[in-house]
């Protein structure tokens, strides 16, 4: 079991720094090809078969409501078809006994129709947060749905905010949420967020979000208000699982303006602040790869970009390695603790 958990931490970690550290890209729309969640088992994501208009909550202005993906899809053209298949890598579609969909119109004029081809047998609707579970009793590697308006004479629009699908069988789940470009601030913007988490209950959540929100002038960043935004965060995964356990990520070194970005000093000792007072977890990866400025030894040995902020695929592969070590190492130390010498 503690192999396969390995695996999957290591698999997911490379994800979530690739997740943490991406740039934001250009507003705007964008495909639905791009998945909204990606809910891993190992890695996979989804492939939305559609286009539509979206918006991501790293960017100011962009229209919400925003949930656990930080982004969202939306459509106002009733009878949109739209198939979902779920992936992992180039391998078949992977299969699945449910899935929770995450969304709902903001008139209540719309809804989603299953199609014959995928119909579950059994719908499960939660209309206060905007979910549906579409549970299967055989397997499926395939969801198909368009959109439907009661009253075609008055306009409405479907959100979209996620896609998380649902496997019966025993084992460790890893949920990525969020999206390119995440700060405090904009997964704060998540105002479905605390609704959404109580269906997914975390148990454990990996917190690495400061890489973003440090790449700002030395100047202009405050670790009074980092903290605040922190605390705000973690209070609402304490309200959708009171026994949820945290695990901080520093951040990795970086450079802002071709020299080393001191703000991730401040980050590291704002993060070790939250650790104790939240009672949680932290690995420290400024520290283990170096210190300010190793991101250019880094770079040079092709684990960084040259931008010295991105890891290379290399680069993020073993930074996943070296987080699994260590969370091994941590459950070795718990399982067999060391024996005090006899007095």
């Amino acid at each position: 079991m503690f192999r396969e958990a390995r695996s999957l931490v290591r698999s997911g970690i490379v994800w979530l720094l690739l997740l943490l550290t991406h740039p934001v890209d250009n507003p705007g729309s964008f495909s639905l090809t791009r998945s909204l969640e990606r809910t891993v088992r190992g890695r996979s994501s989804h492939f939305l078969k559609a286009n539509g208009q979206g918006a991501r909550s790293v960017k100011r202005g962009q229209p919400g409501p925003f949930g656990l993906a930080a982004l969202n899809a939306r459509s106002g053209q009733p009878n949109r078809v739209i198939d979902i298949t779920y992936r992992d890598g180039k391998r078949p579609p992977a299969r699945f006994q449910s899935v929770r969909i995450y969304g709902q119109s903001m008139y209540q004029q719309m809804d989603l129709e299953p199609l014959g081809w995928s119909c579950p047998d059994k719908i499960v609707t939660d209309t206060t947060h905007g979910v549906q579970e579409w549970c299967y009793d055989t397997d499926q590697d395939l969801v198909s749905f368009r959109l439907t308006n009661r009253h075609p004479e008055l306009p409405d629009t479907f959100i979209i905010q996620g896609i998380q699908y649902i496997q019966d069988s025993p084992g460790l789940v890893f949920h990525q949420v969020g999206a390119n470009g995440v700060s405090l601030p904009a997964t704060l913007r998540c105002e479905g967020l605390a609704e959404q988490l109580v269906h997914v209950h975390p148990d454990l959540v990996i917190l690495g979000i400061g890489v973003n929100d440090a790449h700002i002038p030395t100047s202009e960043f405050r670790t009074d208000r980092f903290i605040s935004r922190y605390d705000s965060l973690l209070t609402i995964f304490r309200q959708a699982n009171p026994q949820v356990l945290f695990i901080f990520l520093t951040n990795n070194d970086t450079y802002y303006r071709r020299r080393p970005n001191k703000n991730g000093l401040e980050v590291r000792e704002a993060m070790l602040q939250l650790a104790q007072k939240w009672d949680a977890g932290v690995w420290d990866q400024f520290t283990v790869m170096g210190g300010l400025g190793s991101m250019h030894s880094w770079w040079k040995n092709g684990l960084a970009k040259k931008d010295r902020l991105h890891f290379t695929a290399k680069g993020y592969t073993l930074v996943a390695d070296l987080f699994a070590d260590a969370v091994d190492a941590a459950y070795v130390r718990f399982v067999h603790p060391p024996q005090r010498p006899a007095e």
